[in-house]
């Protein structure tokens, strides 16, 4: 199966850690770029992408303006890229954290290791309906926006939930090493 050869294979610290360096900063050559792009006291991103109605929409890039959607419009190729190296940090985290050299993941590492993947191609899905939806603001479709908020519901959905498993395998892992150190102790 593909996605256990590819758990095996980034399921390795260095991954990780690149992938953590790249995430990182990548996160904020965004915030800065997104910063410079949204007027102060404009809503951000994060309201743009819980839109989910036209007037809100509307609402959103008018405060923006014609040069705030320019620029983020000429920024957002950097958009496409973050999904790609998120996703990658995440799942190679979660596989790290999850991988036993002696034993095939379980169907259930193997899906929280995916939805890292999965939540990265919903961000991909919501980056291009915004592209097409700011490309001509003046033929707006509801339904786009609708989607667009969807998938951004769900990618932050999936992001916290991996958080929280990652939070949990670390939390485990310092009870067990603990444990142990208590018992060698003893």
């Amino acid at each position: 199966m593909l996605l256990k050869r590819l758990y095996r294979k980034i399921a390795n610290t260095q991954v990780v850690v690149f992938s953590a360096s790249i995430t990182l900063l990548l996160t904020i050559i965004l915030m800065i770029l997104n910063s410079r792009a949204i007027p102060p006291g404009s809503p951000g991103i994060i309201a743009l992408q819980f839109a989910f109605t036209k007037s809100t929409f509307v609402s959103i890039i008018n405060q923006w303006g014609i040069a705030g959607v320019t620029h983020f419009l000429n920024t957002f190729w950097i958009d496409y890229i973050y999904p790609v190296v998120y996703a990658i940090f995440f799942s190679s985290f979660i596989a790290r954290l999850t991988i036993k050299a002696d034993k095939s993941p379980t169907k259930f590492h193997i899906i929280i290791f995916a939805l890292p993947l999965i939540a990265g191609f919903l961000d991909w899905c919501e980056n291009t309906l915004h592209i097409i939806l700011l490309s001509n603001i003046n033929n707006i479709s509801e339904t786009m926006i609708f989607t667009a908020s969807v998938c951004a519901l769900i990618k932050w959905l999936l992001v916290a939930f991996c958080i929280l498993v990652i939070l949990y395998y670390i939390f485990r892992i310092l009870i067990t090493r603990r444990a142990k150190m208590r018992t060698c102790i003893t």
